[in-house]
């Protein structure tokens, strides 16, 4: 049971990843199509939200550690499917980090 926690917190942040890379695709085509007109600097919306979802998956992977998800499991957050509360956590910390900058 432990190891199949860990392994849907890794399947999490693989699934962060692969959203990162095909939003990462978007923004260059959406620069492709509309080239910069301007010196200052712009990006599309698709560089913010592939920022975020690294930002998650990094987070994600940190708390994929053993002693992190047993003790997760200790507390009862295992009864969510697809580790939907180590999701929230690294939403709502990734979130409030990004407020503070």
């Amino acid at each position: 049971m432990p190891k199949e926690k860990q392994v849907q917190i890794h399947a999490l942040w693989g699934f962060c990843l692969a959203g990162f890379a095909v939003l990462r695709c978007l923004t260059y085509f959406f620069v492709w199509i509309s080239p910069p007109r301007s010196i200052l600097p712009s990006r599309p919306p698709s560089e913010a939200l592939a920022s975020f979802l690294l930002a998650c998956g990094g987070l994600i992977f940190i708390l994929s550690d053993e002693e992190i998800t047993f003790a997760a499991m200790r507390r009862g957050y295992d009864g969510i499917p697809g580790s939907s509360s180590f999701l929230r956590g690294a939403t709502a910390n990734v979130k409030l980090l990004s407020r503070q900058m």
